[in-house]
């Protein structure tokens, strides 16, 4: 398991600490992400005054909005793999269906073959 740590962090302007299992890498990455996630909603509110407690909530049902589109995204498409796997299942077993009809009438020709010079 990977070793839990802390780093500072700065958040709309504020500074927190946060911890996790993740790299520090990771973590400021996060960070990043959700500052331009704030900027973009507070350029998105332009002309409205909101709170940075605000705009941070407004920040987090954005990205829950965007979180849940791309778990129902991915489910689609989990789905679409399933039925693309049945499909790929069925097909090989039309495949192997039609190589033994194939090998049955070359052997039947190759037998009429043999019958007609005899």
């Amino acid at each position: 398991m990977a070793e839990k740590r802390s780093i500072e962090v700065v958040i709309a302007g504020e500074v927190y600490k946060i911890a996790g299992n993740e790299s520090e890498e990771h973590m400021k990455r996060v960070v990043r992400f959700l500052n331009e996630k704030a900027a973009q909603t507070q350029k998105a509110m332009l002309g409205r005054a909101m709170t940075k407690e605000y705009t941070l909530v407004l920040t987090a049902v954005n990205i829950c909005d965007d979180f849940v589109k791309l778990a129902e995204h991915m489910q689609m498409m989990q789905e679409r793999l399933e039925q693309a796997a049945k499909r790929e299942k069925l097909l090989k077993k039309k495949l192997d269906e039609y190589e033994q009809e194939l090998m049955e009438l070359e052997q039947e020709n190759q037998q009429l073959r043999e019958s007609r010079t005899e």
